[in-house]
C-alpha cells in the first residue's frame, strides 16, 4: 500500500467527511477537525443538534446509523481500495456490574471495596 502524504490524508478524510454530512446532517452545522498526533490520522466531527433556523433536534435512530455507516464504509472500499481501516471501531462492551451514581460516587470517594 502507497503512503500518502498529510495533504492527500486530508484530502480523503474530508471527501468522507462530505459524504457522511451528506447523508447524516444534510441541514446542520457540521465543524469538523483532522487530528494527526498518532500514525493513524482521523478527523472529528462536530454537528449541531438542529437543523439551521429549527427549534427541533434531529435524533438518528441507531439502526439508521449503522446502515449509513455501512453505506459509507462500501464508498470508502470502492473508491480507496487501498485503506483497510474501518471507519467505525465499536466500543467493546465490558462485563463489570453496573451501578448507580451513588454507588459510583461512593466507590470514587472511598475506593473500591474487596
Amino acid at each position: 500500500m502507497k503512503e500518502k502524504t498529510k495533504t492527500e490524508g486530508e484530502a480523503v478524510l474530508f471527501e468522507l467527511a462530505e459524504a457522511y454530512v451528506a447523508k447524516r446532517a444534510p441541514r446542520q452545522l457540521v465543524w469538523g477537525r483532522v487530528h494527526w498526533e498518532t500514525e493513524h490520522p482521523r478527523l472529528h466531527l462536530v454537528i449541531s443538534a438542529n437543523e439551521v433556523r429549527s427549534p427541533r433536534r434531529v435524533r438518528v435512530p441507531k439502526a439508521k446509523f449503522t446502515k449509513l455507516v455501512e453505506k459509507l464504509e462500501a464508498f470508502k472500499c470502492t473508491r480507496w481500495p487501498d485503506l483497510p481501516e474501518k471507519l467505525w471501531q465499536h466500543r467493546k462492551r465490558d462485563n463489570r456490574q453496573r451501578c448507580t451514581h451513588a454507588e459510583e460516587q461512593v466507590t470514587r470517594r472511598t475506593g473500591p471495596n474487596f
